[in-house]
C-alpha cells in the first residue's frame, strides 16, 4: 500500500557563508583598511595624546611633567581666539567644499572619456601631503620671491598671510583645493546609483538639465534612499525563510524546485514546494496499491 510521507518542515533558502566560498558577510575585506587606520590614525593620536603629558623639544630627552602643558595650554589668552578661527574654517570651508563637490562630482558621473581624464587629474591634490601642500602654497604666495613677483603681476604681489582678512581667506581655498576631490568622488559614486530612467523620464517630460539637476540629481543625492535600495537587493538574493513555512519536497529535487525556477524557493510561486504538494498527492492517490515512494 502506498504511503504518504508527512510533509517536512521547509527550511527555507539558506545563504552561505564565506566559508562556503560563494557568498555571505565580507567583513574580512575591511580587515586590511582597518589595519591602515589603527597603524596610522589611532596610534599617532594615541602618542600625541601621551606626549601631551611629558616636556620634550623635539630632540633631546622626554621627560614626564604631568598636566603642565594642559594648564599652559588652557591659562592662554589666544585660546579663546584660536577656538574661534578654527570653527570659523571649518564652516567656510564646507560652505566652499560642498556645492563645488557637488558640481564637480555630476560633472564626472557622465561616461565619457575626457571626463574619467579629468577625475584623474582632480583626484591628484589629494594624494599630496598636507606638509607639501602647505610649503608649496607658501612659496608660490612670499610677497618677494612668489608667483605674483615672479611674473610681475600687481595682483599676486601681495602679503597673502600676513594680513589677517588675506590669510583667512588663503586658508580656506587650501583647504578646499585639497579635500574637494576626495567630496567629490563620493558625489559621483551617488550620482551614478540614481537610475537613468528618471532622467529620460524628465526628458520626455520636458526638463532640461537645470531642472532635472534640481528636481532629480539633489533630491537623490540624499543617502537614505541608497540605504534602502541596497537593503531591498539584498533581501531580493538573500530572502529569509518564513516561520511556519510547509515544503514537500519531489523525488529527485531535494531543494523542492520545479523545472522553470531554480532559484530560491517561495510560497505561492509557480514551481515551487508550496504550488506543487497539491499536484504531487493527487499523482500519489492515483498510483496502484504496492507503489512504493522512492
Amino acid at each position: 500500500m502506498t504511503t504518504l510521507a508527512p510533509p517536512t518542515a521547509g527550511v527555507g533558502p539558506t545563504t552561505t557563508t564565506t566559508s562556503g566560498g560563494r557568498s555571505g558577510p565580507v567583513a574580512w575585506m575591511a580587515l586590511p583598511a582597518l589595519a591602515m587606520f589603527i597603524g596610522f590614525g589611532v596610534i599617532p593620536l594615541v602618542g600625541v595624546l601621551a606626549l601631551s603629558f611629558t616636556t620634550w623639544d623635539g630632540i633631546g630627552e622626554i621627560h614626564p611633567s604631568g598636566l603642565t602643558s594642559w594648564r599652559a595650554e588652557l591659562s592662554d589668552p589666544g585660546l579663546p581666539h584660536a577656538l574661534w578661527v578654527t570653527f570659523e574654517v571649518m564652516i567656510l570651508s564646507w560652505a566652499v567644499q560642498t556645492p563645488m563637490s557637488i558640481l564637480i562630482g555630476v560633472f564626472l558621473a557622465a561616461h565619457k572619456r575626457y571626463r574619467g581624464f579629468l577625475a584623474v587629474l582632480y583626484f591628484i591634490p589629494l594624494l599630496l601631503s598636507s606638509a607639501a601642500i602647505a610649503i608649496t602654497f607658501k612659496a608660490l604666495l612670499d610677497p618677494n620671491f612668489g608667483l605674483g613677483p615672479g611674473l610681475h603681476i600687481p595682483l599676486l604681489t601681495q602679503d597673502w598671510l600676513g594680513r589677517s582678512g588675506l590669510a583667512l581667506g588663503v586658508v580656506i581655498f587650501v583647504v578646499s583645493w585639497q579635500f574637494i576631490p576626495f567630496h567629490s568622488l563620493i558625489y559621483q559614486g551617488a550620482v551614478r546609483q540614481i537610475p537613468t530612467s528618471m532622467y529620460e523620464a524628465a526628458q520626455i517630460d520636458g526638463a532640461g538639465r537645470v531642472r532635472q539637476f534640481f528636481s532629480i540629481t539633489l533630491p537623490q543625492l540624499n543617502l537614505r534612499p541608497h540605504l534602502r535600495a541596497h537593503r531591498r537587493r539584498t533581501r531580493r538574493r538573500h530572502p529569509r525563510p518564513r516561520a511556519g513555512h510547509v515544503q514537500d519536497r519531489l523525488p529527485g529535487q531535494p531543494d523542492g524546485t520545479g523545472e522553470r525556477d531554480r532559484g530560491h524557493p517561495r510560497p505561492g510561486r509557480p514551481g515551487t514546494g508550496a504550488a506543487t504538494a497539491p499536484a504531487r498527492r493527487r499523482q500519489l492517490e492515483r498510483e496502484p496499491a504496492g507503489g512504493s515512494l522512492t
